[in-house]
């Protein structure tokens, strides 16, 4: 081997070959953190992100009498949202390519981050709807309890300093 071009070296490995490598080991950081992160919870469920997290966030403001009515309602919400997420990734393949073009086309990148945008007020249109539905069908009483629990909670949150 030559001095320049060893194993280790630069000169003989393309990179695509880096990115593939540093992608592969990001994701088993990701995975290792996961197994990780869920040995060290003291109640060992899984740590729910995203669609599920925002249903359950939104149902534990519910009145504890009427939570599985308002789990019930909201049971799509999580596929819903999923789908939509699930949607707003196919847009990536689209994002890199207008980021690696050359020469640079700072109007295809805005196309292609715009579609993603759409996609995600799409969601938070999905999660409105939902809250609406959810909100219209509890009695007034209801609704006030579960205004009083939102409320408690950015209170909770701004005096953890939270945003």
């Amino acid at each position: 081997m030559s001095a320049g071009r060893g194993f280790a070296g630069r000169a003989g490995c393309p990179g695509w070959v880096r990115l593939l490598l540093v992608v592969s080991l990001a994701a088993n950081l990701a995975v290792a953190g996961v197994v990780i992160g869920h040995n060290f919870r003291a109640d060992h469920r899984p740590d729910r992100r995203g669609a599920d997290r925002v249903t359950e966030w939104i149902i534990d403001l519910v009145p504890a009498e009427r939570q599985e009515f308002a789990r019930r309602h909201l049971s799509d919400l999580p596929n819903r949202l999923e789908s939509e997420r699930a949607d707003r990734m196919t847009h990536l393949p689209e994002i890199v390519a207008a980021i690696e073009r050359e020469p640079f086309d700072p109007e295809a990148l805005d196309a292609a981050l715009s579609s993603m945008s759409d996609r995600r007020e799409s969601d938070r249109m999905a999660l409105r709807q939902s809250l609406i539905s959810l909100l219209a069908a509890l009695t007034p009483e209801e609704r006030a309890s579960f205004a009083e629990n939102f409320r408690e909670r950015l209170d909770s949150r701004e005096r953890r300093g939270g945003a």
